[in-house]
């Protein structure tokens, strides 16, 4: 399975030790895609243009002129699934944490341990979001499977599914 994993933060260096932490993990069947970006904008102009990630890791002190709750926040309307990980060295954005809703917060300098925790906490989280939600149904003799988010309603006819 690939995870398309975003890293935001205006700092080069800790982008970079994110980076290898998270492709250090040793997570069976999984393959990490990573971009980063040391801008909100940037970020979101790639949302905006149909890229779609499965995990966001933010920092929330940006030094733009909006902070990463509010990149976070534009990035959920924009697909509502992306799980967004807050980072920060600071612990006083609980108010506007909320509002951005977030899956987890990790505190700068991040720990190896608690960044297996949350992304463990993830890939349960994304297993859940694209595997639970599928309908198998036989017709013709085959088995075909969608995705029920796709589906608007379910007509029966005479204990037939249409």
């Amino acid at each position: 399975m690939y995870i398309n994993v975003a890293i935001c933060d205006d700092e080069q260096f800790f982008i970079e030790m994110l980076q290898k932490n998270i492709k250090q993990l040793n997570i069976k069947n999984i393959s990490f895609n990573i971009d980063t970006f040391t801008s909100g904008n940037d970020l979101i102009n790639k949302v905006r243009n149909g890229k779609i990630y499965n995990i966001i890791f933010m920092d929330i002190n940006l030094k733009e002129k909006f902070l990463g709750t509010d990149v976070g926040m534009i990035i959920k309307l924009l697909n509502p699934d992306t799980l967004l990980v807050y980072m920060s060295s600071y612990d006083i954005y609980d108010k506007d944490l909320v509002s951005a809703e977030p899956f987890a917060f990790l505190e700068k300098p991040i720990i190896i341990n608690k960044l297996t925790s949350v992304v463990n906490s993830a890939l349960t989280r994304i297993h859940y979001l694209n595997y639970s939600y599928l309908y198998t149904y036989k017709a013709n003799g085959k088995i075909n499977t969608i995705n029920l988010k796709e589906v608007m309603y379910f007509e029966s006819q005479h204990r037939i599914v249409l």
